[in-house]
């Protein structure tokens, strides 16, 4: 059974007003390398996201691809996100390397409620797939198709 309401892959997609958008931006925000080239030197890595903000529109969470975060995780990105910033979500290897896009019903309904927290700050979920599959089109739009609408 696939949820309807604020969750939801509708209400998501509802909250999209600019689909096609191109942005750009890095596939993370906290790395000690970047201090001194792109963060002041000495800067405490609770003020890194903002400075990061600051320049990019967008960011990838990468996170995501390890372990579906806690609600208040994903509210605490959301609540520290300037208005029009998105996110690029990365969505779980447990459903592209473990799965293997199977079953959908079983995780993108866990995903999909789970980055809802983002609201307005949800932008594109990644599909970062196993290195050695070839182009199955048909795996990859049926895995969507059939849970949103």
């Amino acid at each position: 059974m696939v949820k309807r309401g604020p969750g939801s892959a509708a209400a998501v997609t509802a909250a999209h007003p600019h689909p096609g958008r191109a942005r750009v931006g890095c596939s993370g925000w906290d790395y000690k390398p970047w201090s001194g080239p792109f963060y002041p030197a000495g800067m405490p890595a609770r003020l890194r996201f903002s400075h990061y903000a600051e320049r990019f529109a967008t960011v990838e969470l990468n996170a995501t691809f390890y372990r579906l975060p806690a609600v208040s995780t994903v509210e605490a990105w959301r609540d520290q996100a300037p208005d029009g910033f998105c996110y690029a979500v990365k969505v779980s290897q447990f459903a592209t390397h473990r799965r293997k896009l199977r079953e959908p019903a079983t995780w993108v309904p866990n995903h999909l409620d789970r980055v809802a927290h983002l609201g307005a700050h949800l932008g594109p979920n990644l599909l970062q797939l196993p290195p050695r599959w070839r182009r199955n089109t048909a795996r990859t739009s049926f895995s969507w198709t059939c849970q949103c609408p």
